[in-house]
């Protein structure tokens, strides 16, 4: 008998379906008009013809797949079209700067026009009003949750690109001669930031077949023996890629803070600024720039 009485819903769904597909132009200029009316309605974000195109998408695919009698399960075959449209919404709304709630409102705000339609529809069929209304609610309730979902994704997508475009900025490795890189870093050196210069370093320069490369701490908010350990660490990665590593920029004030530490930087070789360590790399190239004549 429960098999029979879902089988039941399941066609009088079908028939809800079809009811609501045609009245489809009705539906939609009620949901368009409560949406222009709402106080998440982003205009300055988002043009009237761009939002028409996304809720036209939307309610066309959803009206298709709910013709099938399926509202138990969004992640089934019925629904891969409306999915597609839903993610595709979302990651353009997280690009353009809506929050995840105006996102997720787009998608519940049609239960809203529905409902009244099926209320005008049904209002002498309570067993019909019953199941339609359930049906259509816990569709798009699951439908917008996948939705929230979506946008969370994409924002945390567009949060590791902009930390891999900003971690790119902060070790700017460059190529000033064949063969010898530069690398200023300035601010703080934690940890974390330590991992991110080495790997950025050690992959440069094998990528330039690198044989020395300039790591100037001139920017350098303060070095103490937390600092010294990381760029010690820096150097052996570096040396153990074959390529000379030259600790630039090291003015008198972090000269005696490091003797003031009692630090060794063993063979590491220091200089003083840019020029100097240049030199020094034009030195261990056996290179002589001399003037054109």
């Amino acid at each position: 008998m429960p098999k029979k009485k879902s089988s039941t819903q399941a066609q009088k769904m079908i028939d809800v379906a079809n009811i609501l597909r045609e009245k489809r132009d009705e539906i939609y200029e009620l949901w368009m008009n409560q949406q222009m009316q709402s106080n998440t309605l982003r205009l300055d974000l988002m043009s009237a013809n761009e939002l028409e195109e996304q809720s036209q998408a939307f309610i066309d695919a959803f009206f298709d797949a709910l013709s099938s009698g399926n509202v138990n399960d969004i992640d089934g075959e019925e629904y891969t079209h409306v999915r597609k449209i839903l993610i595709e919404t979302s990651q353009s709304r997280a690009i353009q700067g809506y929050s995840p709630s105006e996102t997720a409102t787009f998608v519940f705000s049609l239960k809203d026009a529905c409902t009244q339609l099926l209320q005008h529809e049904f209002d002498d069929d309570i067993d019909t009003l019953r199941i339609s209304l359930t049906g259509v609610s816990q569709a798009i309730d699951k439908l917008g949750l996948q939705t929230f979902e979506s946008y969370t994704q994409a924002r945390e997508l567009i949060a590791r690109e902009q930390s891999n475009t900003i971690l790119s900025m902060a070790t700017p490795v460059t190529i000033i001669w064949n063969h010898v890189l530069l690398l200023p870093i300035i601010g703080t050196i934690d940890s974390k930031r330590a991992q991110d210069i080495m790997e950025t370093m050690l992959e440069k320069i094998l990528e330039e077949e690198a044989s020395v490369i300039l790591l100037d701490v001139l920017g350098v908010a303060a070095i103490d023996s937390a600092v010294a350990q990381h760029l010690l660490k820096i150097c052996k990665a570096t040396e153990l890629m074959g390529c000379r590593c030259v600790i630039t920029g090291i003015t008198p004030q972090i000269a005696q803070s490091l003797v003031h530490l009692g630090l060794d930087l063993g063979d590491v070789v220091t200089c003083a600024n840019l020029k100097m360590g240049l030199t020094y790399a034009f030195e261990h190239l056996s290179l002589e720039v001399c003037a054109k004549i």
